[in-house]
């Protein structure tokens, strides 16, 4: 795990059950919605001292999945994104990975 991680994940409350929700508010005992997940993890990262996003950790959770050979399907649909084009565009490249794919030919 990420050592940015390990301070963010305990400061969530998560759940192991599949009936609920992996991130629920304290407040209404409920999932949150997309626009409040992302306020939240925002301040998270503040308040741990981690200077990203949560589009950032979104950008670099998709780019790891690809990286690691995870079919661009299972990616799309973990991303929850209706175009597999979109999701396409999440994915970075770096520039050893395209002189990697040339040395290849």
């Amino acid at each position: 795990m990420c050592t940015f991680a390990q301070p963010i994940l305990r400061a969530l409350p998560i759940f192991t059950h599949a009936c609920l929700p992996l991130i629920q508010s304290q407040k209404r005992r409920q999932h949150f919605s997309s626009n409040s997940l992302v306020q939240l993890v925002n301040r998270i990262f503040k308040a741990a001292g981690v200077d990203t996003s949560s589009h950032a950790m979104r950008r670099q959770f998709i780019t790891n999945l690809a990286n690691n050979a995870v079919n661009p399907r299972v990616i799309q649909k973990l991303a929850n994104h209706s175009s597999l084009n979109h999701t396409m565009r999440y994915i970075d490249v770096r520039d050893d990975q395209l002189r990697a794919a040339v040395e290849m030919v």
